[in-house]
């Protein structure tokens, strides 16, 4: 990933989460791999069909930010309330965002 499309990622995950970040909405955490751009959402419990049209209209806006062909995969992870997120920083992922815990 060059620099300039990381920068951009960040940004535009950034901008996209404005007023998206819901209660259960643990952490937002994104890379970029050749032409692909990867997001990944965590939830606290079970993930509604709400909390998927709502990550999917972040989504939506991150890939229009992106005027060149770049295909876009979202996952949707259920994680437990005292499990803490884990990504493989070293494979390029970043968190956008994190709810921080009491």
């Amino acid at each position: 990933m060059t620099e300039n499309i990381n920068i951009r990622l960040r940004l535009s995950l950034q901008h996209a989460l404005l007023g998206e970040v819901k209660p259960n909405l643990r952490a937002v955490a994104a890379t970029c791999k050749e032409k692909c751009i990867f997001i990944r959402y965590i939830y606290d419990g079970i993930i509604s069909d709400h909390d998927r049209e709502t990550s999917q209209v972040i989504g939506t806006e991150v890939i229009s930010d992106f005027a060149e062909e770049i295909m876009l995969e979202e996952e949707f992870v259920c994680s437990g309330m005292s499990e803490k997120p884990s990504i493989d920083f070293d494979d390029g992922w970043f968190w956008a965002y994190m709810r921080k815990e009491n």
